[in-house]
This record gives structure tokens, sequence and C-alpha cells, in this order.
């Protein structure tokens, strides 16, 4: 079961038991106390079994969300450490590049070019040591990077856990569905 399934599952019990316990308080609280065909004692018990089985479902309910929340922040730091781990390539390549043109040594057009989008002064700074090596026989490199991917977007960590199959057993329904001894 997914865990959105689950939470909805969860909720909708969580609202039956609610609506239900109410019925009976309701009921206990309208009748005298001398009441002859009215057994306060069985709702007294009805109601103190609906309260324990509401507190156990919210119990569940909380357990969910508690794991929820966790595939969440598990999901988000993932999704910034390959953020990171991209944006840190992306500079190391980039240095590659100015020190290949730093030696005077020939790069693609398209590298030149992210070298400038990335760092402008580190461009021109590279561009200038490569007047000063202009003596040495320049070697020549390929791109460094690959042709563009295409990336799908990715799932936001909310999606993702929603999402995610969770081992819980759906809430009991009981005899929630009982109607409240009428007055």
């Amino acid at each position: 079961m997914k865990i959105g399934e689950a939470k909805q599952l969860y909720q909708s019990h969580l609202s039956t038991l609610s609506s239900y316990r109410q019925k009976l308080k309701k009921s206990l609280e309208s009748v005298p106390e001398n009441h002859p065909n009215f057994d306060r004692t069985e709702i007294s018990s009805e109601l103190s079994r609906i309260s324990a089985e509401y507190e156990r479902t919210k119990a569940g309910l909380e357990q969910i969300c508690s794991q929820e929340t966790l595939i969440q922040n598990a999901e988000a730091s993932r999704q910034e450490s390959e953020a990171t781990a991209e944006a840190m390539e992306e500079m190391m390549k980039c240095l590659e590049i100015a020190r290949r043109i730093s030696n005077g040594d020939k790069v693609p057009a398209s590298d030149e070019k992210k070298l400038m989008e990335y760092d402008y002064k580190l461009y021109i700074s590279a561009k200038n040591m490569a007047m000063v090596n202009k003596n040495n026989k320049p070697k020549e490199y390929d791109s460094l990077w690959d042709e563009e991917e295409t990336d799908e977007p990715a799932s936001s960590p909310e999606e993702i856990a929603e999402n995610t199959e969770i081992n819980i057993a759906p809430p009991s329904a009981g005899e929630t569905g009982a109607e409240a001894p009428s007055e």
C-alpha cells in the first residue's frame, strides 16, 4: 500500500470514529440518568472501545506521517547532493578548460563559451595567460561536455514519499458503522 493511500484510509477511518464517538457522547448526555429503557453502562463501554480504537488509529496515522516525512527529507537530501555534485563537476570542467587555455592549447569553441558563461574573469585570465604561453606547441582537446542530455524533470520529495510502498495494515473497521442508540 502506498503512503498516500494509507494516509487517506487512516484519515477516513479517524473521521468515521470521531463522528461515531460524538454520537455516543450526545446520546449519553441527552438522556436522564434514571431513564428506564436506557443502558448507560453499555454506551459508556462502547464509547471507551471507540475512543481506544480512535487513539490506535491516530497513532498509526502519526507513524505513517513520520515515515512520509523521513522519506521526503531523504529524497530532498539526495536531490540536493546530486545538484551539488553536478555543480562541482561543472566547476572542475571549467577550471580544466581554463588550465588548457592558459597553457596555450586549443579547446572547442563550445567549451570556451561555457567557461565564459561560468566565469568571465577566469576566461579573460586564461586568455591572457595563453598569450604568454603562445610559443608552446599547442595541444588540441575534445570537448569536456558530452552532448547535452535531456533529463526528465525530477519528482518532488513529497511526490516520491506519497508513492512509496509501505507495509502497514489498513485500519480495522470494527463496528464503527453501527448507529448510536436512539434516545
